[in-house]
């Protein structure tokens, strides 16, 4: 008896906890809605998209857990759960703010850089895999600048290979997504080795398609600068044009080569996912074998141009 009226607390409070949010994501200037914004509850990794007028719907069961409200080249929204269950509010506007808006005004100098013929910078192969990642991932590798000059990046070259639709030997197998990528530029931070502040803080969105090639992606317009230190290169799995997609499990291409790394101290490879609770960067996992300890290091080739 006293279990069972544990069990129907439990439920009473449960429930209690349970409320439907609707809500419409507007671009905070334009007032526009966006369409694909992400809507994700942080402590059950569950989300849902945005429809084409903004409109999102999501259950919340936990007072204490908050939404994470983001979208490509805006400022990501956290809000907290508690408001909506304090105030019963179940149909919100949510304003976003894009990333250009936060923009502090450049001091343009009349000295021109000039810069010298450009050079390849090609990561090693040694026992290379091809990986798939789900929606909100971000691998980041250390590309080292071995004559520690400054100078610029004019392209970022990645080795992918084609997920097939189909397998004949595996009836249940399927292509579910094509992932486009947002490549991304970091400063190494050296005293706390992982990827540090930013260098280029607009969104590089790109379309690998599901092809077995070396991709090309051509920055030189850009003027992404080659620190002397080196630069940490992230590539986010992003999603696009889908729908609601798949959370977990999801096949999605084009693949992305590795190489295996064994000097492991200290690590150049990193990993992140949008949707954990804590949006940082963490060392790739290292794995112990009989020949020592290793990690996989995705493979990127850079194309830069020295300062004259």
């Amino acid at each position: 008896m006293k279990k069972t009226f544990t069990f129907l607390l439990f439920s009473i409070i449960t429930f209690s906890y349970s409320q439907n949010i609707s809500g419409i994501i507007l671009d905070s200037i334009s007032k526009k809605p966006l369409e694909l914004a992400s809507v994700t509850l942080n402590k059950t990794n569950r989300g849902v998209y945005s429809d084409a007028e903004g409109k999102f719907k999501i259950s919340l069961t936990n007072e204490n857990d908050y939404l994470l409200i983001s979208y490509l080249g805006y400022t990501t929204k956290k809000v907290c759960a508690s408001n909506f269950i304090k105030t019963k509010e179940n149909n919100s506007i949510f304003y976003l703010s894009s990333t250009t808006e936060r923009l502090n005004e450049v001091f343009v100098q009349n000295k021109k850089t000039e810069y010298g013929w450009s050079q390849s910078i090609q990561s090693k192969r040694e026992n290379t895999r091809f990986f798939g990642f789900q929606f909100g991932t971000e691998n980041c590798t250390y590309i080292k600048n071995s004559e520690h000059k400054k100078g610029k990046i004019t392209a970022v070259i990645l080795d992918l290979k084609k997920i097939t639709q189909y397998n004949k030997d595996n009836p249940k197998w399927k292509l579910d997504y094509i992932s486009d990528y947002n490549i991304k530029f970091y400063e190494i931070d050296l005293q706390n080795n992982r990827p540090g502040a930013e260098i280029y803080n607009k969104d590089i969105i790109v379309n690998p398609e599901n092809k077995t090639r070396n991709f090309k992606i051509n920055i030189d317009s850009l003027n992404i600068p080659f620190p002397e230190s080196g630069v940490c290169v992230g590539v986010e799995m992003i999603n696009t044009r889908y729908k609601n997609p798949k959370e977990v499990f999801a096949t999605i291409g084009p693949r992305i080569n590795f190489t295996e790394n064994r000097d492991t101290n200290p690590v150049m490879a990193w990993s992140r996912f949008r949707y954990d609770e804590e949006w940082k960067f963490e060392p790739v996992a290292r794995i112990q074998d009989r020949k020592g300890r290793r990690y996989n290091m995705m493979i990127v080739d850079l194309i830069i141009k020295p300062e004259k």
